[in-house]
């Protein structure tokens, strides 16, 4: 003999109570509403079959009319919520009032490269999205039709994204009803650089989440792990600032796999905005701090400018009457500082203005031709007035003053990373601690030089519960940063076996 549908018998194991809440809560935010008598038929059957929402999306007419479900229009309206695939819970009532936290966790995989042509960057990295749900709490599943996010917007992405996320989020802690759904997401995103200090240029790779427009601020914000604060504080300030250091981490060596460029920490941003539909939406913005490693740059174009400039000044050792090996060797080596030229806009984007490098092109370029037109000056006026000492004393003093331009040139090239520290790892870290801290409003970081993006980026105000720009984070081995282990080198956090030796 078959059971009747919606019979509560021992066959059927009792539905959970997450998954009635989640049904009621379904069944009584739905739009249309129906009746509160089908509306308790139809809770009645779902927990004696042991089922959940899931299975109240399968459902066709008759069958919602063999539950009790008598009203057409309420069948209807249940199979269209259904066809839209909108057969979730509303989101859990927190307390106080207001929306619901959702926590941003991101954890980079790696990134292949960080392109100054094309203003942009390409990378891996898992999207955790965290949030209480009261609902869940003593639960050991997450019961179908538990509300998540159903997605969110990567604003700066270019093309096409990887993205392979959970069906639905999975419980971490019944005793707090705490849920994860995570996304692995794969992709370029573009990455406005700020060139005029070039090469000791910083970057902040940035990175924007926004709301998905489905849905808005009512429904819930986006925080960064741990970080209660912008309007939604729920932890003391030294929590939330050890919780918010490890909200972003890398794995497998990412902070090394990239050559040029000196990665330190980040610092994230988080508010709400108005969007052109005129809907309130959440966003959360992460800033990666970068500096570029210049010794590259010192090596392969300023010192050959160098040496070449070096050799023109040889043009001096020639008589003022030997003309045509004075031209000879200023010319041989403008046009071997100009063919560098092209090196270096090879690695530059085209820009309406001069970079530092760019600049010290010039100048090189300016002072062998000084060299060329002051030969052309001692043959062509000097020398029918000056006799063989005076000419040899003009010789003297010009190149004297040549080289002291040129040597004030090369200093004033390299005053900004000695002034700034960016001359080593160590002193890096602290210029862009110190920039990132001006971008939260805390000091003069900002004025004291902030080449690269962080010159182009106001100030914000300073960390609080109103704040948008939370405290820069260092990147750190053991808390944040987890490099690729060693064959035979037993990984951190190593847990013992369950078993026991069966030999004792």
């Amino acid at each position: 003999m078959s059971t009747p549908i919606g019979a509560s018998t021992a066959l059927y194991p009792a539905m959970s109570n997450a998954g009635m809440l989640m049904a009621r809560g379904f069944l009584e935010a739905l739009v249309p509403p129906i009746s509160s008598a089908a509306r308790e038929r139809l809770l009645r059957a779902l927990e004696g079959a042991g089922q959940g929402l899931a299975t109240l999306a399968r459902l066709d007419a008759d069958a919602l009319r063999e539950l009790g479900v008598e009203s057409p229009l309420e069948r209807a309206s249940l199979l269209a919520a259904a066809a839209d695939g909108a057969v979730m819970a509303p989101p859990p009532r927190v307390t106080p009032p207001g929306p619901v936290i959702v926590e941003v966790k991101i954890g980079f995989m790696h990134i292949e490269a960080i392109s100054t042509v094309d203003q942009c960057y390409s990378c891996r990295f898992f999207l955790d999205l965290l949030w209480d749900d009261p609902r869940l709490v003593g639960a050991t599943t997450v019961p179908d039709g538990t509300w998540f996010l159903k997605g969110v917007y990567l604003l700066n992405a270019l093309g096409e994204l990887t993205i392979h996320a959970y069906e639905k989020p999975i419980l971490l802690d019944g005793k707090t009803g705490r849920v994860l759904w995570a996304q692995d997401v794969q992709g370029t995103f573009s990455n406005s650089m700020s060139l005029h200090d070039f090469p000791f240029d910083t970057d902040m790779l940035e990175l924007y989440v926004h709301q998905a427009e489905s849905a808005s601020r009512d429904e819930y914000v986006l925080r960064p792990y741990g970080g209660g604060w912008n309007g939604y504080r729920r932890l003391s300030d030294g929590e939330a600032h050890e919780r918010e250091s490890r909200s972003v981490q890398t794995f497998f060596d990412v902070t090394a796999e990239i050559d040029e460029w000196h990665v330190s920490g980040f610092s994230i941003e988080a508010y709400e905005i108005t969007g052109g539909n005129s809907i309130e939406y959440s966003e959360y913005h992460l800033f990666v701090h970068v500096a570029r490693r210049w010794r590259y740059y010192a090596y392969k174009i300023v010192l050959p400018l160098t040496i070449s400039t070096a050799f023109c000044m040889s043009a001096f050792l020639y008589d003022a009457d030997d003309l045509s090996n004075r031209n000879g060797t200023s010319v041989t080596m403008f046009l071997a500082t100009s063919a560098l030229l092209y090196v270096v806009a090879s690695v530059l984007p085209k820009t309406s203005y001069l970079t530092a490098i760019d600049v010290f092109v010039v100048q090189t370029l300016f002072v062998q031709f000084a060299i060329g037109v002051w030969s052309w000056l001692m043959y062509g006026l000097l020398r029918m007035r000056l006799d063989g000492p005076a000419q040899r004393l003009a010789d003297l003093v010009a190149f004297l003053t040549l080289a002291a331009i040129y040597v004030g040139c090369v200093l004033a090239f390299f005053a900004h990373p000695f002034r700034s520290g960016l001359c080593t790892a160590a002193g890096m870290d602290r210029h862009l601690a110190r920039l990132a801290h001006g971008l939260a409003g805390g000091g003069d970081g900002g004025a004291r030089g902030g080449g690269g993006a962080h010159g182009r980026v106001a100030r914000r105000g300073v960390h609080g519960d109103g704040a948008m720009v939370s405290h820069f984070h260092r990147f750190e081995k053991g808390r944040n940063v987890w490099p690729r282990k060693s064959p035979g080198e037993l990984p951190p956090k190593l847990l013992k076996p369950h078993w026991v030796d069966l030999r004792a």
